[in-house]
């Protein structure tokens, strides 16, 4: 399976981490469904101990006895390694994706039951060739150019409440026990009424005229007016990174906003290694996502303003939702991607931890770059509320 970039299309977009040539990167997850076990071969990569990533047996530990809990807070790094094709203009790649997952589980038995919400993602930059800096006019620019997005949990998650029911097994209660996630389906954006919200929907293609995910089908998850979930592309050149151009030449106004919808699977399966932490293998057997609006910087010599507003006009944002590269595994295009997760416990007396709390038992393994400005939310930029 895949995840995608947008980019300059040679293919079609598979994925609910996007990305733009022109520069941008998404955040994963929100409401869930539980779907089936499925097959265990879904992927040819084997995971810790000879097991395919994400599946393995249910088996008891050996260790130190374990407190039998009933209720339990855990915070979860997922690494996603990923793989990504050259294009026309980009150059290919590889590297590491990262989620933060904040995750409440009721514990009934050896069964779980919970809610899990994102509080964060990184993605790996993408590096335009000759031709990318040309579409983003930066041809004469003699230094870096990065295109990406580090959306930091104060400027999306912490305004976006929506979780994801979540269901596994735990082999035991002594260290060296298994642990199981089922597979799970997550929307992030789309209304759980949306015939796309069915995983054996096949995913809409691009947005077009005809094509169009209706707006009655998506929701405004973090709650910041507009549809489906912000993306906030860095804006800053002393560092190299650059927002996405909305059309070719190098003309084009650059989108400061992405607004999109995703749907995701993942499982996972690994073992305690102690009595608050288990680590393990993942499989994403589904990472998709659409652009469904965008908004256009606000710059000199332009006529959008911070009060009459700078909506993207639907052929801004069809055309960065339909320039896509894909994100694959290890293995290559379309193989299955894969990765590991790290999961430790935050709570077990009923206390709830926070986004903030998580990102700090977990510090972001890539650096974040500081953008220049954010989004306001009740008259304080976010950069400022993060201390930026």
């Amino acid at each position: 399976m895949k995840s995608s970039l947008l980019g300059m299309r040679l293919g079609h977009v598979s994925g609910a981490v996007a990305l733009a040539i022109l520069g941008t990167a998404a955040a994963c997850s929100s409401s869930s469904t539980p779907v089936s076990t499925g097959d265990a071969g879904m992927s040819n990569d084997a995971g810790a101990g000879g097991y395919e990533a994400g599946t393995g047996p249910v088996m008891a530990g050996t260790g130190a006895m374990c407190p039998m809990l009933t209720d339990e807070w855990v915070g979860t790094l997922f690494t996603l390694n990923v793989t990504w094709p050259a294009t026309a203009a980009l150059n290919g790649g590889m590297g590491p994706i990262y989620i933060w997952q904040l995750t409440h589980y009721t514990i009934n038995g050896l069964n779980l039951t919970g809610t899990a919400r994102t509080c964060g993602s990184q993605v790996p930059a993408l590096v335009p060739n000759a031709t990318g800096k040309i579409a983003e006019g930066l041809q004469n620019v003699t230094g870096p150019v990065l295109l990406l997005n580090e959306t930091q949990t104060s400027q999306v998650f912490d305004h976006d409440t929506r979780t994801a029911m979540t269901t596994g097994v735990l082999g035991g209660w002594n260290v060296g026990s298994s642990i199981t996630i089922t597979p799970t389906t997550s929307l992030t954006g789309l209304s759980q009424m949306s015939q796309w919200a069915d995983p054996t929907v096949a995913w809409p293609p691009a947005q077009t005229a005809t094509s169009a995910i209706p707006a009655s089908d998506i929701t405004d998850d973090d709650n910041d007016g507009n549809p489906g979930i912000t993306l906030y592309p860095l804006y800053d050149p002393g560092a190299g990174y650059y927002l996405p151009a909305t059309g070719l030449g190098g003309t084009s106004p650059r989108a400061d906003e992405l607004y999109v919808v995703e749907r995701t699977q993942l499982e996972a399966y690994g073992t305690s290694s102690s009595c608050t932490e288990n680590t393990g293998t993942i499989a994403v057997p589904e990472y998709v996502d659409r652009i469904v609006g965008c908004h256009d910087q606000n710059t000199a010599g332009t006529s959008c303003t911070v009060a009459t507003g700078c909506a993207c006009m639907a052929s801004e944002w069809q055309f960065i939702d339909g320039n896509a590269t894909v994100f694959s595994g290890m293995g290559g295009p379309k193989s299955l991607i894969t990765g590991t997760f790290d999961s430790k416990q935050m709570s077990a007396d009923g206390s709830v931890p926070t986004c903030d709390e998580l990102l700090a038992l977990f510090p972001p393994p890539m650096p974040v770059p500081v953008a220049d400005s954010g989004p306001v939310w009740g008259g304080t930029s976010v950069d400022a509320a993060q201390g930026d």
